[in-house]
């Protein structure tokens, strides 16, 4: 049995089981989801994200209790998570947290200040845990078997030779609301998707300094190139921050900024189902490109440079992408 430990968001969540399903596969047997430290209920996830906005909107964080407060929501380092797998028809085995919300919260301290795995109560006594190395290729994941993974990083190189199985039970669910929205979308001949990744990549000193943030002349370079390969692109604007879209980027035709849905599943559909892409450095647009089939000659525009950290050497873009410096918008290799 594989079993590995989720951690981060959608599009984590959803790299991970791919690995997981596609190494399960490989060494045919089963695999196991360890998604205890996540919300198994999106509302009230939700309810935290809101009272922590509360608490750094009135400056509460500076009263030492709801700091503490606030740092064990810590929504801004997008640590507690809703467990988002489960829009999909996974066939994996889920053990998810306590339904008791407590509890739940006890456990994700645990998850978190102790980085730790919990304990499995059926897993078999003799399955050893790996930690997996950070931010590098690890080639030794795929000769393992009957093993706990724990700190498994988004890697496409894992699954790539089995790709189109391993990432066969992403089928997303009927639509939700803003039906206008897909019809937009799906009516345009030319829909290009453009994603702008802010938040907790700004906010979040930690993820910044790993992370970095697409600079404007990444965007500039992008929308430039997509308008000298495209007749009449319609771009669509995807972002955690859209006034900041509104404000600082240019397009050659008046743009459409989509309101955030209240599932990100249902975000990431609608990006899903554009043409053409210009992603930031972040799974959740990485599998909207990816997934893509509305076009049968998608242009995907990526940064290079996903990390700022030098030690982190996965690389995260597709031959057949159209690679740019997230800052300076420099094609890479020209």
């Amino acid at each position: 049995m594989i079993t590995i430990r989720l951690s981060g968001g959608l599009g984590n969540q959803m790299f991970l089981y791919a690995v997981g399903k596609s190494l399960a596969i490989r060494q045919k047997t089963s695999l196991t989801l360890d998604a205890r430290g996540y919300f198994r209920d999106f509302q009230w996830y939700s309810f935290l994200c809101f009272l922590n906005r509360i608490i750094i909107t009135l400056r509460l964080d500076r009263i030492s209790l709801f700091k503490k407060i606030s740092e064990i929501i810590d929504v801004r380092g997008s640590e507690i998570r809703a467990y988002e797998l489960g829009y999909f028809p996974i066939s994996s085995t889920v053990i998810l947290g306590s339904s008791c919300k407590i509890i739940l919260l006890l456990e994700y301290l645990y998850f978190k200040y102790f980085n730790k795995g919990f304990p499995i109560n059926n897993r078999n006594e003799m399955q050893s845990t790996y930690k997996c190395p950070r931010g590098v290729y690890d080639a030794m994941i795929c000769k393992l078997d009957d093993v706990y993974l724990e700190d498994l990083w988004p890697c496409y190189e894992y699954f790539k030779q089995n790709s189109s199985v391993a990432t066969s039970d992403f089928i997303f669910p009927d639509v939700s609301g803003a039906v206008d929205n897909w019809n937009m979308i799906d009516t345009s001949p030319n829909s290009v998707c453009i994603h702008v990744r802010r938040g907790d990549y700004v906010q979040n000193k930690d993820v910044n300094d790993m992370v970095g943030v697409c600079g404007l002349m990444y965007y500039i370079k992008g929308i430039s190139y997509i308008s000298q390969n495209i007749s009449n692109p319609i771009f669509f604007v995807f972002s955690d921050d859209i006034e900041w879209a509104k404000n600082n980027l240019t397009f050659p035709s008046e743009p459409i900024f989509m309101p955030m849905s209240e599932r990100g599943i249902d975000d990431l559909h609608l990006m899903s189902r554009c043409k053409h892409f210009i992603i930031s450095n972040s799974t959740f647009s990485w599998w909207a490109a990816f997934l893509s089939t509305a076009s049968p000659n998608k242009i995907v525009v990526a940064p290079s440079n996903w990390f700022d950290d030098p030690t982190i050497t996965i690389s995260m873009v597709l031959d057949e992408w159209i690679v740019l410096d997230k800052y300076s918008g420099i094609r890479s290799g020209y």
